[in-house]
């Protein structure tokens, strides 16, 4: 029998040292085992490695991303990396396309029925254009969602071209209405959370717009 780690321990072991060295989460955070299910010497598995959620969309992008690559790689591929997106830099950025926000419902229409998150291209965010839904009445919203509670809405709903990453900010409301005599006003401040939306695509490759797929207005 020998004594050097399997394929599979060896594995685990490296998903072990990810989990240990780089959480994504709160320490409190519900964990999910990844099991190898054989694999190990003298009969048994390797030890189960407690991922968090955040760590579990960290790896599902990782292999997407070495997809990418191997296809990249082909005789009739661009040849870019799809984990640097073809910078050549171990910390891609990729342009902010959209944001992700949450719309204060009970603050603005005094119907907390329309709170929720919404979708806006960056362009739009900053004209105080239109949205996209993100998340329904109904659908119980919840402003203290994490990029983990919501990438796997964005990526279902929407079809970006390429992976993304959402990185939590917030946006501050001075005031409702209109701070001129004879109109309403309430001042504030009031502040809610945000995420921008950063689509990880090639350098030279221009982001696009992400297409709904829900068949919703």
């Amino acid at each position: 029998m020998s004594a050097y780690p399997t394929p599979a321990e060896k594995l685990a072991e490296m998903l072990a040292r990810f989990a240990e060295e780089y959480p994504t989460d709160a320490d409190d955070t519900e964990t999910v085992e990844l099991q190898l299910a054989s694999g190990g010497r003298y009969g048994a598995p390797p030890p189960a490695v407690a991922l968090q959620a955040g760590q579990l969309t960290w790896l599902a992008q990782l292999v997407e991303r070495e997809l990418a690559t191997t296809r990249n790689a082909h005789c009739d591929g661009n040849g870019a990396c799809a984990h640097c997106e073809a910078t050549g830099s171990a910390r891609p950025t990729g342009p902010v396309t959209h944001v992700a926000a949450w719309f204060p419902g009970d603050l603005l229409t005094d119907d907390p029925e329309l709170c929720g998150w919404e979708l806006l291209t960056v362009d739009s965010w900053e004209a105080g254009g239109s949205a996209q839904t993100l998340v329904y009445p109904g659908d119980t919203p919840d402003p203290d969602a994490t990029a983990e509670q919501l990438l796997p809405l964005l990526t279902e709903r929407f079809e970006f071209h390429g992976p993304i990453r959402l990185t939590r900010a917030t946006y501050t409301i001075e005031g409702v209405g209109r701070n001129e005599p004879g109109y309403e006003w309430t001042p504030g401040p009031w502040t809610y959370p945000v995420y921008e939306v950063t689509t990880l695509v090639p350098r030279h490759t221009s982001a696009q717009a992400p297409v709904d797929q829900s068949g919703a207005a």
